[in-house]
């Protein structure tokens, strides 16, 4: 491969010209400085820098992508072996690199040969098929999978730092009736409503889900005393209390709210959550459109 950048190498640029993939052979100054050699067109429209010969990565792109690219680069000397990842390259385009090392006769890395592929259409797949796999199609809230996910690393921080969690169970007393008397569509809209309210309370660190139905959870983080908890809950219900109206419809607002604490009512996520259900079903029987904490 050296011979062909020193003996043909006119050749091997005409050639790879004609590729629409990105390639680029980097020589090896260090292992944190790499500095390009022979680049085809199509990375140099790319990159939008037409005369990159001679440069290093940090001459080219902004200082945190080359960050990134220099340690990719430094994985492939160090490992001696091919390292491939995706990345975006531009505004709007992912491309998967990949990059291969070119050895000397004392088995030393003296150039990587990098090949972008432009895949864009595929990560933007992936991106929709992983978002509809954690987050709730009507609401575009986080749904049960990703919150139970939340929901385990925050009790991780909170045994590591000793304090409190707080998760509200949420459940909309008045959906059936808006169901059964203008139907599911206005029905949905109701539960989208409901869970742009419950968004406007919540603090930014706080966690809301739609875990199926009318209910939706609601993770409390650094919570020190119960007074905390109710200051956010009632926060909620006054955001509940304005009329929603959609197509001349009119509607009231009721929720219930169950409530656990953690690890003052349960020490795991199962526990915790069966305890806010079950103070749920006691505000239920309480009347409605109210709270309760859990008894023990």
């Amino acid at each position: 491969m050296r011979e062909l950048f020193q003996t043909n190498r006119d050749e091997f640029i005409k050639f790879i010209n004609y590729l629409k993939d990105l390639i680029f052979i980097m020589e090896v100054i260090s292992e944190r400085e790499f500095r390009y050699l022979i680049v085809n067109d199509a990375a140099k429209e790319a990159l939008n820098c037409s005369n990159m010969i001679g440069l290093k990565i940090e001459d080219v792109v902004s200082m945190q992508d080359a960050k990134f690219l220099i340690e990719k680069y430094r994985e492939v000397i160090i490992n001696k072996k091919e390292n491939n990842f995706v990345a975006r390259y531009q505004k709007d385009k992912y491309g998967e690199t990949v990059l291969s090392p070119i050895f000397n006769e004392e088995n030393d890395v003296v150039y990587i040969i990098g090949v972008t592929r432009d895949v864009t259409a595929r990560h933007l797949y992936e991106e929709k098929i992983r978002h509809l796999a954690f987050y709730d199609s009507l609401t575009g809230l986080p749904n049960r999978e990703l919150f139970n996910r939340d929901l385990n690393r925050a009790m991780e921080n909170a045994n590591r730092l000793k304090s409190k969690l707080a998760l509200l169970y949420i459940d909309c007393d008045n959906l059936k009736p808006v169901n059964d008397q203008y139907g599911h569509d206005i029905g949905d809209q109701f539960l989208i409503e409901v869970a742009k309210r419950l968004h406007r309370s919540v603090r930014v660190n706080d966690s809301l889900a739609r875990i199926g139905g009318d209910e939706f959870n609601i993770l409390l983080t650094g919570i020190n005393k119960n007074k905390d908890i109710i200051k956010i809950v009632n926060r909620i219900y006054s955001t509940m209390k304005r009329d929603w109206i959609y197509a001349n419809i009119k509607v009231d607002i009721h929720i219930s709210i169950g409530i656990a604490v953690f690890p003052t009512h349960a020490k795991d996520a199962h526990r915790l959550l069966k305890k806010a259900d079950i103070a749920l079903y006691k505000a239920k029987q309480c009347g409605r459109n109210c709270y309760c904490f859990s008894d023990s």
